[in-house]
């Protein structure tokens, strides 16, 4: 049964290289409103911590009940499994900090807790490099072997406000506070003893300044990282972000549209001529600037280079690796013997309706006693119902290759 859907999950995130393209486009007739966005972009104190490579899961602390729950980024997990692994001994040590932290933020704004149901705490979790299901690992990045969990935010989850009007038809809505790393979560995660994702530039950073900083170590001159995430330092200055934080990632790891910042081309083969008349119109520091965002997205390190490694098949595939063997020109013939088939006229006779009917009829009938066969090896090979119209799908195109071959 499908487990039911995360009902709040952490927002997703825009991309630094997106937004740059999307500010900075050659000949906008918003030139003069984007060179100041630019600018407080790029003259924004951030923080900033590794684009950890791993998955999302949040720890759940209901406040009623003071149980823990888990979820990945879009599910809840009521068995406490994220692809089969148990999260309980690696996310357990974390319960007492999760409690900590709240304690810190029902002494510190108590107005924000008063109705509060439930505290989920979010986070990415590396389950070890040794790990079939390690994520990182399979994409070129190693976090070690020992399971971790690091922390980028939290939220407060309050029952629907009773004072809201609501539009006819309307569902109530609960109330939901978010945080993300700024510099006052910051000090919360450290007195609870929260981990975060490594940081990799002092807190107050100007995001200029550390794109150019790190630009070796994301063009993967040392141990190769799957980029940065950025957060506003000062919690007013958040909108600059959209609210929210921004990602920046190595070029075959960004979810970025393969698009150009203009002339259809990577801003290193742009010729001298096109250069000075982009810093005419957007400066010089943003002229660098924009360079080495573009030059990391078109880069493609051999040093990171996708090497997975193959892990052992499920019983599920094993059982359908068994039946697609099984499928032989040899199996169809026999099959087809047993049933009585219309004659070389009839067959030329039959129009496209009537030909496909008799395909679908001859594989349903040699799906079945394959099933019985595959039973008949051993009782466990049982065949998934989702599996049962993609192995018919194989036999079909078999039989109808045998079929017409007469």
């Amino acid at each position: 049964m499908d487990a039911p859907a995360h009902d709040q999950m952490w927002s997703s995130c825009d991309n630094l290289r997106n937004l740059v393209r999307k500010l900075c486009k050659p000949g906008s007739k918003y030139a003069s409103s984007a060179r100041v966005r630019l600018q407080e972009l790029m003259d924004l104190p951030v923080i900033v911590t590794e684009k950890i490579d791993g998955s999302n899961v949040t720890v759940v602390y209901d406040l009623a009940s003071q149980e823990f729950s888990y979820r990945s980024r879009r599910l809840m997990l009521p068995d406490h499994h994220l692809n089969k692994l148990d999260l309980r001994p690696i996310l357990k040590p974390y319960h007492v900090c999760v409690i900590r932290l709240w304690t810190l933020l029902a002494n510190a704004q108590p107005e924000l807790v008063a109705r509060a149901v439930q505290f989920m705490v979010f986070g990415e979790l590396h389950t070890g490099d040794q790990d079939h299901h390690c994520v990182g690992k399979n994409n070129g990045f190693s976090y070690g072997t020992q399971p971790s969990w690091q922390v980028f935010g939290y939220k407060v989850v309050s029952p629907p406000d009773p004072t809201v009007e609501l539009a006819e038809g309307e569902e109530p809505k609960p109330v939901v506070t978010t945080r993300w790393l700024n510099k006052d979560t910051l000090k919360q995660l450290h007195l609870a003893q929260l981990p975060i994702p490594p940081l990799m530039a002092p807190p107050d950073a100007k995001l200029a300044d550390v794109v150019a900083s790190l630009h070796d170590r994301m063009m993967g001159a040392k141990r190769p990282i799957e980029g940065l995430f950025f957060t506003s330092y000062e919690p007013d200055q958040a909108r600059v972000l959209g609210g929210k934080g921004i990602k920046y990632k190595i070029g075959r790891m960004d979810d970025c549209p393969i698009t150009y910042l203009g002339h259809e081309l990577p801003m290193s083969q742009w010729s001298p001529e096109r250069l000075a008349a982009y810093e005419v119109v957007w400066g010089t520091q943003a002229l660098k600037f924009v360079q080495l965002v573009d030059e990391t997205f078109f880069s493609r390190p051999k040093a990171l280079q996708r090497n997975k490694p193959k892990e052992p098949p499920s019983p599920a595939q094993l059982v359908w690796q068994q039946a697609q063997a099984m499928v032989t020109p040899e199996l169809v013939r026999s099959e087809l013997s047993k049933i009585n088939l219309p004659s070389k006229e009839e067959l030329r006779a039959l129009d496209k309706v009537g030909k496909r009917e008799l395909i679908e009829r001859l594989s349903t009938a040699v799906c079945r006693d394959l099933e019985q066969s595959l039973e008949q090896i051993e009782a466990d090979l049982t065949l998934l119902e989702p599996q049962r119209p993609k192995l018919q799908g194989y036999i079909s195109k078999a039989v109808a290759t045998e079929l017409f071959r007469r």
